[in-house]
């Protein structure tokens, strides 16, 4: 209580507003304020809210994000936790995540080290952010080309931290998630994939890369779009708790979740 009294004055002595301040001066280790932007939500903070130099609620995530080289493993997960948990409370009271400079982005971001941010790729693709420049389009930047370039830069380096099967799987989940978000998927047009610049699973690869290309330039299935409609009709986000509490089969609820795996989804179909 004491740390939130003492937010709101902050405003006027910064220039921020208490939610931002409370976002800025978190380090998502030591110093959390997730109880406090919270608060500060559900009276009502304005999740638009920016600085005069263009700062918003998500600028201070984006750094934090950026900030785990080096750290123990423990601190880089308690700082992903935290960044999750904020931007969870931001999407629930409707802020917007896509922007343009792409490094302004959280989707951007989270989109190009998929391997390590798949929880928080979810959460913002559950909430209705496009996988591409909200400004200009795939043209600008694209989730797809980026996954695909950040599978090879993964298969290509020897100390990622990642084999490289599990980089191809993390891939493909990352993919699925974009494609489930949006009726249909915005490809962008020219884009190839090199066979050489991926020297392990390179027929997986290409077979994802074929299978995106072909949704690309195909009508959406009706199961498809039906996935999409209920999903946006259950928002804001988190859509969980609101996918498992509808009377449906829990198959049906691992559909909507993009939790199911290939057997569960082929006997749905």
């Amino acid at each position: 209580a004491e740390r939130f009294l003492y937010l709101i004055p902050s405003c006027f002595f910064s220039g921020k507003s208490a939610l931002l301040h409370a976002l800025a001066s978190s380090d998502g280790i030591q110093i959390h304020n997730t109880h406090n932007i919270r608060l500060l939500l559900e009276a009502g903070a304005d999740v638009k809210a920016t600085m005069s130099d263009g700062d918003n609620v998500f600028t201070n995530l984006i750094f934090l994000l950026g900030e785990t080289e080096g750290r123990e493993p423990e601190e880089t997960a308690a700082l992903r936790q935290f960044c999750l948990e904020a931007t969870q409370l931001l999407l629930s009271h409707s802020a917007e995540p896509n922007a343009c400079p792409p490094e302004e982005s959280l989707v951007y971001v989270c989109i190009n080290q998929y391997e390590v941010h798949l929880p928080l790729l979810r959460a913002l693709l559950d909430s209705g952010a496009c996988c591409y420049c909200p400004q200009h389009g795939p043209s600008c930047w694209s989730g797809f080309t980026l996954v695909f370039e950040r599978l090879r830069v993964l298969m290509n380096c020897s100390d990622s931290g990642i084999t490289h099967t599990d980089a191809l799987c993390r891939a493909e989940t990352a993919l699925e998630l974009m494609v489930g978000s949006t009726a249909h998927p915005k490809i962008p047009s020219g884009w190839k994939v090199i066979p050489s610049a991926y020297p392990v699973h390179t027929e997986h690869v290409l077979g994802l890369y074929r299978s995106l290309k072909l949704m690309g330039s195909s009508p959406a299935t009706l199961k498809h779009l039906c996935r999409v409609s209920i999903k946006c009709l259950l928002r804001p986000v988190p859509l969980d708790a609101k996918v498992k509490a509808l009377p449906l089969p829990d198959r049906l609820k691992w559909f909507l979740l993009l939790e199911n795996g290939k057997g569960a989804e082929e006997e749905i179909q």
